[in-house]
């Protein structure tokens, strides 16, 4: 036991020291911010529960097919992030995903991922408020190819925002591949 305890105690002494140097190295004193980045709070309009009406197609020579969701927008992480909770159906199978949202006070950068239960993989996207409206954009993988991916959230009120996601094969023609009304 006394083994463990000497070794926490060294780490301990390591990590502070190393924290130490790195604050000498950046010319003195220089506190890490800590707790919920006050940017965070742009985001708490959207939470509730939302009802969501959407069209989507997988290819833009398809015709639009419909579908109904139910969306839940919560704080999370003492307000360090919004989660979002998607549950509704596409192409007749349930679809349920998770993103969440945060800002990274580091690289002030907005940062989004979205995971669901038909792709199962995980999108990573950077952008935020711009204006009137919220752009996220970033590249997913399709059937092992690679595609740009812009989200837009716009028309923003108190009790209804609209949202369209947009695919590109070079980063510059997009075409929308989804839209919804919350």
């Amino acid at each position: 036991m006394r083994g463990i305890s000497a070794i926490c105690l060294i780490f301990l002494v390591l990590g502070l020291g190393l924290a130490e140097g790195v604050s000498s190295q950046e010319g003195g004193d220089h506190e890490m911010a800590m707790g919920p980045p006050e940017e965070m709070k742009q985001m708490e309009r959207f939470n509730g529960v939302w009802d969501v009406k959407s069209k989507f197609r997988m290819d833009p020579s398809q015709d639009w097919q419909g579908s109904q969701a139910l969306v839940t927008f919560k704080m999370i992480l003492d307000g360090a992030a919004q989660q979002m909770d998607y549950q509704g159906e596409m192409m007749g199978m349930k679809f349920t995903g998770v993103g969440v949202t945060c800002y990274n006070r580091q690289t002030k950068t907005w940062q989004n991922t979205w995971i669901d239960n038909i792709s199962a993989t995980m999108g990573i996207y950077e952008g935020g408020p711009d204006g009137d409206t919220i752009v996220f954009s970033g590249t997913d993988t399709m059937n092992g190819v690679l595609m740009h991916t812009r989200m837009t959230t716009f028309n923003i009120t108190d009790d209804r925002f609209e949202w369209k996601m947009e695919n590109s094969m070079d980063g510059e023609n997009y075409s929308t591949n989804m839209t919804a009304v919350y």
